[in-house]
């Protein structure tokens, strides 16, 4: 996920960058902070004991932001000059998929375990 602010980096810094982003530079920037913090926030509330629905709202923001991050990958890999960005966000994508999808499916730390007893 280191990735995502590389790519918020560039999208700001080059202006040959932010003209292939499909959202344009400030929507681009948006979408990959708005992954980034949701990242960040579902390790959260996968390291703290949450309730199950939290949890939930949370991947389907995931699952939503992982495909906004899709979009932007297929801006920059059809551009054919910036296939780089596609390829970093295809992974940024990818693993925000999966982070939402193991914050649902992990057991809910809020009900006791009677494993060994």
């Amino acid at each position: 996920m280191f990735e995502l602010p590389v790519v918020a980096i560039a999208v700001a810094s080059f202006p040959d960058v932010a003209s292939e982003a499909a959202f344009g530079a400030a929507g681009a920037q948006a979408v990959v902070i708005f992954a980034l913090v949701l990242v960040l926030t579902a390790v959260a509330l996968a390291w703290v004991e949450t309730a199950t629905g939290l949890r939930r709202v949370v991947a389907v923001l995931l699952g939503i932001a992982s495909g906004l991050l899709a979009v932007l990958m297929f801006g920059f890999g059809s551009s054919g000059t910036w296939v780089v960005f596609a390829v970093l966000l295809a992974h940024s994508a990818v693993a925000t998929a999966v982070i939402g999808w193991l914050l649902v499916r992990m057991s809910n730390p809020v009900q006791p375990s009677r494993v060994g007893q």
